[in-house]
């Protein structure tokens, strides 16, 4: 690794754009990667780490029996002398192959980030990125890492959402700074990517303390884009067209054999009228219109709600969801199925 691949990066001269850069913090990345990976390697770890914890009780015991014989047992107490030097070579195996797994882990975060960075030729280096840095989230050295996260366009973590979000949690730790400030940037750049699972989450039941947790830090996430100009609007928008879709999805109907479709002004008169006239106000783009992610991060040209129309269907199943058209600005018709959350 020193002999090849960070002399490589040195040839690099600080020049950390482009194919070339982005290659080489790829191919960094990668072979870090695969030592994690690498069956022998986990073999090995795994090994020293059984060794260590069983020596570590087998000195623990001797302890024990020395202790109740008083010291004066001389062979206890050269078992324990000889048990205690081997626990020392096993401290000493572990925590070269525990540095080996961090530094290995924390080069490929560092590098895999700074492809990203770099060039857009590795996009899908996104992916293992998550996977090592969610997966080590505790820590330190992963974290610090992962410090260089604001550098990546956010357009390459947006397809990660769910499982950037699942872990949120209002606690004060660095993972879960750098994880805030990274889903408050996507939902900013981005918002129509991924304001649905942030505002999603500050409506969901919580009924256990990590519930609770990741309900606190998806408010915490809302208060802070209503804070920035550009995206307090569309935070606005998206959540009353959010809330108006819930009340319509909570309004009781009954499916009749005969004939399973009403008007939507016959349905709206049982609640959330605001519904079918203030939505269209909202500018919001349909909720179930495929947006493509903007390298620049503009989506004031995207069809708008225009109107629904007004007959409605009820579909089958134990919640009898709502069947109905929106209308685009741009003339596309949508059919949204609209059911009550059991979240």
């Amino acid at each position: 690794m020193s002999q090849y691949l960070e002399k490589a990066i040195e040839e690099l001269q600080s020049n950390e754009s482009g194919s070339e850069a982005g290659r080489v913090f790829h191919e960094f990345a990668n072979f870090c990667d695969q030592q994690l990976q690498s069956p022998s390697n986990i073999e090995d770890y795994e090994r020293a780490s059984k060794l260590k914890e069983d020596k570590q009780k087998e000195v623990n015991e001797l302890i024990k029996l020395n202790s109740k014989a008083g010291g004066k047992d001389a062979a206890l107490h050269r078992e324990l002398t000889k048990a205690k030097s081997w626990l020392a070579l096993d401290n000493d195996e572990y925590k070269r192959l525990r540095d080996n797994r961090d530094a290995f882990m924390e080069k490929s975060i560092l590098n895999y980030l700074k492809c990203l960075t770099a060039c857009d030729d590795y996009d899908g280096d996104a992916v293992r990125f998550a996977a090592l840095w969610l997966g080590n989230a505790g820590e330190e050295r992963v974290n610090r890492a992962a410090s260089i996260l604001d550098k990546v366009p956010s357009r390459k973590l947006v397809p990660l959402m769910n499982q950037l979000s699942s872990r949120l949690l209002s606690e004060k730790n660095e993972f879960q700074r750098l994880l805030m400030d990274l889903i408050v940037k996507i939902c900013h750049d981005h918002p129509y990517h991924g304001l649905y699972q942030i505002l999603a989450l500050t409506k969901t039941s919580a009924n256990d303390d990590t519930a609770v947790s990741r309900q606190r830090a998806a408010v915490k996430v809302i208060e802070l884009l209503k804070q920035q100009r550009r995206s307090r609007d569309v935070v606005s928008a998206l959540d009353s067209t959010t809330l108006a879709y819930d009340k319509l999805a909570h309004i009781k109907t009954e499916k009749k054999k005969d004939n399973n479709r009403m008007t939507l002004s016959i349905l709206l008169q049982k609640g959330a009228r605001k519904f079918e006239r203030d939505i269209p106000s909202y500018g919001t783009p349909p909720p179930t219109m495929h947006i493509d992610v903007r390298a620049d991060c503009d989506y004031s040209r995207l069809p708008r709600i225009a109107r629904y129309e007004s007959s409605v269907s009820i579909a089958s199943g134990l919640s009898l969801p709502k069947v109905i058209k929106c209308l685009a600005s741009d003339g596309t018709t949508f059919k949204q199925l609209v059911l009550r959350s059991t979240l």
